[in-house]
């Protein structure tokens, strides 16, 4: 059994009835952990892989096994721009709350104009940009879309680094040495961590206290 969540997901289950009996897995994931629940028919074994780790396939008998464990769901981010498409901006759920957050907040009476009904009537392949050239006054809301977009994609790398550093973490012994090792390696490894944690300038020693925000 070799459970792989994916496409937005939160939860899903399978069952198949074989000939010794029914087996089951499903898996939900919910507060940042997963967990994992397998039935196996009686006299039979199963071979299971758990979802984000990177273990040997774990080898169980007949019954029914949980697992519970930190789980972090890797979203794929697309950046987005005034140079998307409308069209580009509501298949991408975050972005399009996003934008029309910030449209409710410079110019309600534009955002009361721009639920997807309204827009799929139209034309979905104008800019953002290109909608904000023809409005009179908008060059405070263009800055501010500008902005929250940019948020956007750092709010996205911190996610990218805190999975990152967390992965490889997992694959140490746990003990304090080799954590702080592991800071001071991956951060030098890897300059977009680097820069998170010391946005003001180079430092010639790792403070993890510095990262902790991110991991």
């Amino acid at each position: 059994m070799r459970p792989h969540p994916g496409g937005g997901l939160t939860h899903a289950r399978a069952r198949h009835r074989t000939p010794y009996g029914l087996a089951e897995c499903a898996w939900a994931i919910e507060a940042g952990k997963i967990e994992v629940v397998v039935v196996v028919p009686p006299n039979t074994t199963a071979s299971v892989t758990l979802p984000g780790s990177n273990a040997a396939p774990i080898e169980v008998g007949a019954g029914t096994h949980r697992w519970s464990y930190p789980y972090y769901v890797k979203r794929v981010h697309h950046a987005r721009s005034l140079d998307n498409t409308i069209s580009e901006f509501i298949d991408d759920s975050e972005a399009w709350t996003t934008m029309l957050t910030t449209m409710r907040k410079y110019m309600p009476q534009l955002s009361s104009h721009m639920d997807v009904g309204t827009v799929m009537q139209g034309d979905g392949s104008t800019t953002l940009g290109q909608m904000l050239s023809i409005l009179p006054h908008a060059d405070e809301l263009r800055a501010a879309l500008v902005a929250a977009l940019a948020s956007l994609e750092d709010e996205s790398l911190v996610r990218k680094v805190r999975y990152s550093m967390s992965d490889h973490l997992r694959k140490l012994p746990i003990n304090g040495d080799a954590v702080l090792d592991a800071i001071q390696r991956f951060t030098v490894e890897t300059p977009s961590f680097y820069h998170l944690c010391f946005p003001t300038g180079a430092q010639s020693l790792v403070d993890p206290l510095a990262c902790s925000p991110y991991i």
